[in-house]
């Protein structure tokens, strides 16, 4: 991982206009990655490769799924919004009852 995607990694904070865009350019080169990979053990056959492809694209797949969660809209809500959210959401489940 690079610099500013690794220190938003397991946060909340939303990342600036410029590091959404290095963020989109390396979840461009670990999607490529990824696929390559994937392409490379299909046309190739044998357990011993099958089993040594698990651990990186793992690694990969992991790297995805972190960077598209740094991404995602929902960081971009303010505390407020969501407390009144969760605020009525739990109100509406306390009329049901």
């Amino acid at each position: 991982m690079q610099a500013p995607t690794s220190l938003l990694i397991g946060t909340n904070s939303v990342p600036s206009d410029a590091e959404a865009v290095e963020i989109r350019h390396v979840l461009r080169d670990r999607r490529y990655r990824l696929s390559s990979l994937v392409e490379t053990t299909s046309s190739s056959s044998g357990s011993q490769m099958v089993s040594s492809f698990h651990k990186p694209h793992d690694a990969l797949q992991g790297e995805v799924a972190a960077l598209l969660a740094i991404l995602s809209p929902s960081r971009r809500l303010s505390p407020v919004s969501v407390s009144i959210v969760a605020y009525l959401l739990y109100d509406g489940c306390m009329m049901v009852k």
